[in-house]
């Protein structure tokens, strides 16, 4: 018995001393760290670079990022495995991170009615505090959203040293020049930190700090690594070689290669720190820029081929099948659990009702984590308009994990200059320009009300002010007052020829009352009171057009619209609708009655990632067919029968169609062919199919800051010879 016993108990021993040998190695040997250094998109060869450690079985036990090297590393840190970062960077829409503004889809109604028109630029404006711009070139909104997401398992976790592999992110105090070692607090915000590049994404305040890109302190932080324990270091260099600037280049590259001597005086003096028992890595990316985003995954395959041709010094570092088994589970141990949200706090609303933003957060205590109920939710927060960054945190408090949302309202409002242009051309007779300039100003009441006054210039002149009031938090149902004067011209034609010049100037007050249906449909009533002066500012000899004085302008109209269109520039995706009956009433005050419906058709479709169709369809009718020479129906322009000049055709009723084809040679730049018809009646009981003109177009369309750029060809049946056209800007 006393045998049998002792038998079972060095059995025991026996197995756990087998199982505890790999921890025990673990402990006994040098402790590795890992250093990942900044680059911007050239930092995309760490991904490369961890998986052929992985496959080498080399063990990591203390990370260090800077910059974009503190994406890699902190991800790796937080227990993802080089294939899990490898899927996340094929996620990540690397080109998309430096617009800061969400995708049309995202966009209020009102919002795109804003983007139609305006160039997207916002400037600050107020009477106090004159005319402000934003911090930097781009806020980090969608960055540091896809930091959260990504970092959404250790975001209860503060302690940095807990996470499943313990790590640092490096980034500089702009104040004092000291260099700032992240570890603890939020790891997205720690990472956001240490990549914000002056001048490209504004500066970080962290724990009473205002933080920039580490990169310009400490690159390839050896010191951070050794201070944490490091043994041996394992460093990766991706900088940017310095170039050559000469007496004539610009202020940019003057700037860049100022920032570029900053770091490359402090890599140098942390390769200094590197010993023969170390290694450093540094992947020949070639042309690969600082900001070459859009080839991220050319630079992961370069770091992974360097790696590979260093295999041999990288099997120094290796440990045996059993060692790493021992750090993989450890690695894969760091699990936290799912939090359920016990309570929701709104932070940094100053301006703006907290609970409006609830309304657009759409998420309650109870709701269980969700990276897509908080990307929308934050992202419709975003859309606002109002908002610098809207940020996201789970927050431990009293036992419980609550989602807290912080906003940093935009410093350069709550008041808003916007502008729009647009100039047409067909190099003879037929020029013409428009400038806007809109000033709104955002949150005049717990709802959320707009103020907003407009000023037109050119062939519009014009002033509008409007009152946008929201009838709920949630801004379904509005009401919109405003008041209008505007005088506009335009060229009238007879047979093809120019024969006057024509005026409308009118006043009015108006009334909008509706429903917006989501972000892609608004149903609304209009009530508009007003006078008008229609009459030829200048007309050939013979010709006799129509004189209107102190006409009553009383009317009435109903309004539905759907607007699915990826981009009002140059579309690819989408759909856009328009509906309306208008009716002009003697009940209410006008000198003439009539009766009008339009609708029109747009839908845009793109096949094999670069051709784009777009059908366009439209009509109209007088239903008496006794409209007002002044509001009877306009045809002619560019895409509107383009070897036509603007609004040459006029008539009681109209139809129109367009089939156009354009394929992308670039990102901005598209080439494309169209088949257009149309044509106006007087008598629609005379009217026949072959009376719609028919013509063709080809086009270049460029997207720019100010608006797509167009140069097209046309030629419509009828006309002697084709048409060219110039058109830039923002369509009103």
């Amino acid at each position: 018995m006393k045998k049998t016993l002792g038998t079972i108990v060095m059995a025991a021993c026996l197995a756990v001393a087998i199982a505890g040998s790999g921890w025990a190695q673990e402990a006994k040997r040098p402790k590795i760290g890992l250093v990942l250094g900044g680059g911007g998109a050239r930092g995309a060869a760490h991904v490369g670079i961890l998986k052929v450690l992985e496959e080498n079985r080399v063990p990591v036990d203390f990370v260090v990022g800077t910059s974009m090297g503190s994406i890699v590393g902190g991800l790796y840190a937080i227990g993802n495995s080089p294939a899990e970062i490898d899927t996340a960077f094929h996620e990540i829409p690397w080109t998309e991170l430096f617009a800061d503004w969400p995708s049309q889809d995202w966009l209020s109604f009102r919002r795109k009615r804003d983007n139609e028109r305006f160039i997207d630029i916002e400037f600050g404006a107020s009477m106090k505090k004159g005319l402000r711009l934003p911090r930097g070139f781009i806020a980090g909104q969608k960055l540091g959203f896809e930091l959260k997401n990504h970092t959404l398992k250790a975001s209860a976790v503060t302690d940095f040293d807990k996470f499943a592999l313990p790590f640092r992110a490096v980034s500089a105090d702009i104040n004092t020049g000291e260099t700032v070692v992240h570890d603890h607090g939020n790891v997205a915000d720690a990472i956001r930190a240490s990549m914000s590049l002056p001048g490209v994404f504004p500066p970080v305040e962290l724990d009473g700090r205002i933080l920039i890109d580490g990169g310009i302190v400490d690159n390839v932080a050896v010191d951070v690594a050794r201070k944490m324990g490091a043994d041996l270091i394992i460093a990766v260099d991706v900088g940017t070689p310095l170039g050559t600037v000469t007496p004539d280049s610009s202020i940019l590259s003057f700037f860049n290669q100022f920032l570029g001597v900053v770091t490359e005086d402090n890599v140098r003096k942390s390769k200094a720190m590197i010993t023969e028992r170390d290694l450093l890595i540094r992947p020949e990316l070639g042309d690969i820029s600082s900001g070459s985003f859009e080839r991220v995954y050319d630079a992961m395959a370069i770091g992974e081929r360097t790696a590979r041709e260093m295999v041999a010094q990288i099997r120094k570092f290796s440990v045996s099948e059993e060692e790493y088994q021992v750090f993989l589970k450890k690695r894969e141990s760091f699990q936290p659990p799912k939090p359920v949200v016990s309570f929701v706090r709104i932070e940094g609303c100053q301006e703006v009702n907290p609970e409006l933003v609830k309304a657009k957060l759409r998420i309650e205590p109870g709701d269980a984590l969700s990276v897509e109920d908080f990307k929308a939710g934050v992202t419709r927060v975003y859309t606002m308009g109002d908002f610098e960054v809207v940020d996201f945190r789970i927050k431990e408090e009293q036992g419980q994990l609550g989602a807290v949302i912080t906003v940093k309202e935009k410093p350069w409002g709550p008041d808003y200059l916007r502008f729009g242009l647009n100039l047409n051309t067909d190099f003879s007779a037929g020029s013409s320009y428009n400038i806007l300039v809109e000033h709104r100003k955002s949150n005049m009441n717990r709802l959320g009300a707009e103020w907003r006054n407009l000023i037109e210039i050119g062939a519009t002149r014009g002033l509008t002010s409007t009152w946008y009031q929201p009838l709920d938090l949630a801004d379904q149902f509005f009401v919109e007052p405003s008041l209008t004067w505007k005088d506009s011209r335009r060229d009238v034609y007879l047979d093809g020829d120019l024969v006057g010049i024509y005026s409308t100037s009118y006043w009015n007050v108006g009334l909008k009352a509706g429903k917006n249906f989501g972000t892609s449909s608004q149903l609304r009533a209009e009530l508009n009171l007003g006078e008008l002066d229609a009459k030829p500012q200048s007309q050939d000899e013979g010709v006799s057009l129509p004189v209107y004085s102190n006409v009553n302008r009383d009317t009435v109209a109903a309004v539905y619209e759907i607007d699915t269109f990826d981009n009002h520039n140059i579309p690819h995706r989408g759909t856009r609708l328009s509906a309306s009956w208008y009716s002009s009433l003697e009940v209410l005050g006008a000198d003439d009655e009539y009766d009008k419906i339009s609708a029109s058709y747009r839908k845009v479709a793109t096949f094999a990632g670069r051709h784009t169709l777009f059908l366009g369809l439209a009509g109209g009718m007088t239903l008496d067919e006794d409209a007002p020479y002044y509001d009877q129906y306009q045809l002619g322009g560019l895409f509107k029968l383009s070897g036509l000049a603007d609004s040459q055709l006029l008539g009681q009723n109209m139809a129109s169609g367009e089939l156009l084809y354009y394929t992308n040679f670039s990102k901005s730049l598209h080439v494309g062919v169209g088949l257009e018809t149309g044509a106006t009646w007087n008598n629609r009981d005379e009217a026949k199919v072959d009376d719609l003109l028919w013509g063709g177009v080809v086009f270049a369309g460029l997207e720019t800051i100010l608006g797509p750029v167009y140069i097209a060809y046309a030629y419509t049946e009828g006309e002697g010879s084709g048409r060219l056209r110039f058109s830039l800007g923002k369509s009103f």
